[in-house]
């Protein structure tokens, strides 16, 4: 991790919270790299104001990563040349930005039934085309955040490390783990054996997530 430019204290990307104002704060008291909310990468090529005014990295002082929520390869490839264009007009919404993130991790029962999130990590072939035209199209340093699965069957059966390799097939600069399944409650333990699992296996960086309380060392 010596190598890797990012830091070691990552802020993840929350639902009407991870505004510009909390990511400040946030930045000023430690982290290393903050991210927008979840973009819908639908609404953010189809010009939705709403959606497009999450994209607010305005502070260049503050590293800011979006993170997107996709499951077209068409979209996704639209939503990179929109970020690259941005940052070509130097758009202070985009010319900020440090990281793209794609998120295959939120739990939310509306977004695993349309498909999306979780959903896809047990397709191989779906999460292959993603990741690569990600890697291959990215204007920046790019990963994806990820659970053990959608259940515990799809545990069992590791479509993590499914995941991961593709993940260190295509050159990802990272994985981000929330060590637990989608169906885990938020409270549940995350799954340290898993995560260790991952890292062992791993090329490339892995950023472990969730139920982090404290940091008493930064070594």
């Amino acid at each position: 991790m010596s190598s890797f430019p990012f830091g070691r204290l990552w802020l993840s990307p929350m639902e009407s919270v991870s505004d510009l104002g909390f990511r400040t704060l946030c930045y000023q008291h430690g982290a290393s790299l903050t991210f927008t909310e979840m973009i819908r990468a639908s609404a953010l090529v189809q010009g939705n104001e709403a959606t497009i005014s999450l994209v607010d990295s305005y502070t260049p002082s503050v590293k800011t990563g979006i993170q997107l929520l996709v499951s077209k390869k068409e979209i996704l490839q639209k939503a990179l040349a929109m970020i690259r264009e941005g940052m070509e007009k130097k758009d202070g919404r985009f010319s900020n930005l440090s990281v793209i993130d794609l998120n295959f991790g939120c739990p939310s029962p509306e977004i695993i039934h349309i498909g999306q999130g979780p959903a896809l990590l047990k397709r191989t072939a779906k999460m292959k085309e993603l990741l690569t035209t990600l890697r291959d199209e990215s204007p920046l340093p790019c990963g994806i955040k990820i659970r053990l699965g959608l259940n515990n069957i799809e545990k069992k059966q590791k479509v993590y490390l499914r995941v991961l390799e593709t993940a260190n097939e295509v050159g990802l600069d990272y994985v981000t783990v929330h060590p637990k399944t989608a169906a885990d409650a938020s409270i549940a333990p995350i799954d340290l054996k898993a995560l260790q699992e991952i890292i062992a296996k791993s090329r490339i960086p892995i950023v472990g997530n969730g139920l982090v309380v404290d940091g008493p060392s930064t070594k």
